[in-house]
């Protein structure tokens, strides 16, 4: 089942904008977990939470816009699967020594 996709480009610079001036991290959700944190410092970073072994956990893909939209959902697709087949996203980068 693919979560309902809510943001779409025009929609992430419209929730910049409106952010701009607050002094709390906002969040804005694209739905299956996934949503671009949006600091109040102007930092933009797409995060998702999940349950791996009924622990909650959160996942970094990266800082917009170096990591667009769509590549955001690919990873998120990566990590659903990973997660589907009991892998732990975060440990296997960490055994692995990827960071990138």
């Amino acid at each position: 089942m693919y979560a309902k996709r809510k943001l779409t480009d025009l929609s992430i610079k419209q929730a910049i904008l409106k952010a701009k001036d607050s002094t709390k991290t906002v969040k804005i959700s694209d739905g299956g977990g996934m949503y671009l944190q949006i600091q109040p410092n102007g930092s933009k970073y797409w995060r998702m939470n999940c349950r791996i072994n009924r622990k909650q956990i959160t996942l970094a893909f990266g800082v917009w816009p170096i990591v667009t939209l769509m590549e955001a959902r690919r990873k998120q697709e990566e990590a659903k699967e990973r997660i589907d087949k009991g892998i732990n996203p975060i440990q296997e980068k960490r055994e692995k020594g990827n960071y990138n």
